[in-house]
């Protein structure tokens, strides 16, 4: 239920287990939303991701990411979580057979009569001026937790308020240890560790606090060379960055209070008219780096989200809704801010998940409360 005081959220890609990560200092005990691939172990060091963009290179035998500036992420006491009700047991939440071939439409640098633009070619025209849509079929091979080995930012939309996070990758082989390659907490947010964070315009420097519908992209301190000659094609934005490449494990501490919470309130992002409640719909997700970075965050005319002509099914380069949570203001059918869903994308499957029952329906009187949660 979304009326929760502290949640603990993990999300596990990994094309295959080795040794356990280090106890995170993100603690709890709690996992929620683990998503493995069956396999064997692949290469997370040296390897390449399908857009020839090479993966994180680390030392098994002394512990150092060697293509960092710093080997280690900063020294930090384990975060304590706060929990004002009865603790729950949790759970976890596992999707299987993640990974097949398949393909989607990429975008390019080319022109409409371009005989590699066969999946999209057109000019249109949009309120930023004059723009060319042209995607070529991607192909992928691999059944290695593909599309999802593939560069993902972690996106964040409140009402939010997060304590720390951190992301840990495989320092050696699949088979490897795993070692913290991001890290941010909230007791020392500039003492971020290759992390790049990225809000509204304007907004501040993140200090772990997000208001109603205002968004926060989380990715790697390098920038991507997005431009002329960048593969996959990007106009530029404020998003040009790296994700994480191959398999990764994100460890979030963080609560989902009510947009009505008073010390969320002035940081709010809702549009002039709109109603605090109906916009009620946090959100952590992770999606393709190359969907985030072609110019609108996203949704640019032409992007890999869809294979499918028109509509929003998913069917492209994958995305993953770890915690939803649908606005009252899609309707009574589905927008409920009291319940939270999983959902995950990809050519693989189009959409699986992602629906909850709406408040006509799944009225949070209709259920018993609870002030702690996690699936």
């Amino acid at each position: 239920m979304k009326n929760l005081v502290h949640a603990v959220g993990l999300l596990a890609l990994a094309a295959a287990c080795g040794s356990n990560p280090e106890q995170s200092s993100a603690g709890g005990s709690t996992a929620a939303g683990g998503s493995t691939s069956a396999g064997e172990p692949t290469s997370a060091a040296r390897s390449s991701t399908s857009a020839g963009e090479p993966t994180s290179a680390g030392e098994p035998n002394t512990g150092d990411w060697d293509d960092l500036d710093e080997p280690h992420a900063p020294p930090h006491p384990p975060v304590e979580p706060d929990n004002d009700g009865e603790p729950t047991r949790g759970g976890t939440l596992t999707f299987t057979n993640i990974g097949a071939p398949g393909w989607w439409g990429r975008r390019i640098e080319a022109e409409p009569d371009d005989p590699r633009c066969d999946v999209q070619s057109e000019v249109i025209d949009f309120w930023v001026g004059r723009g060319v849509r042209c995607r070529t079929r991607h192909e992928v091979t691999s059944d290695r937790l593909t599309p999802f080995n593939e560069q993902l930012h972690l996106v964040i939309e409140g009402p939010l308020r997060v304590k720390a996070l951190a992301v840990y990758q495989p320092l050696g082989a699949g088979d490897g240890p795993w070692a913290i390659r991001s890290f941010w907490d909230r007791r020392a947010p500039e003492q971020s560790y290759n992390l790049h964070l990225s809000g509204p315009n304007g907004a501040p420097a993140f200090v772990g606090d997000l208001g109603n519908n205002c968004a926060y992209y989380a990715m790697q301190e390098r920038p991507f060379p997005c431009g002329p000659g960048s593969d996959p094609y990007c106009p530029g934005s404020a998003l040009d960055y790296y994700g994480w490449p191959g398999s990764k494990l994100v460890v979030l501490l963080a609560s989902m209070p009510y947009a009505d919470e008073p010390t969320l309130q002035p940081l709010s992002c809702i549009g002039d008219g709109e109603d605090e409640r109906e916009q009620d719909a946090p959100w952590i997700g992770v999606s393709p780096s190359e969907l985030n970075r072609d110019g609108w965050s996203g949704y640019h005319p032409c992007h890999c989200f869809n294979n499918t002509d028109g509509g929003q099914l998913g069917d492209g380069c994958g995305q993953i809704n770890v915690f939803e949570v649908i606005a009252e203001a899609s309707g009574p059918q589905w927008g409920n801010r009291d319940i939270i869903s999983t959902g995950i994308r990809s050519y693989q499957v189009g959409s699986l998940g992602g629906v909850t029952c709406g408040i006509a329906s799944c009225a949070i009187e209709q259920s018993r409360p609870t002030r702690t949660w996690s699936t």
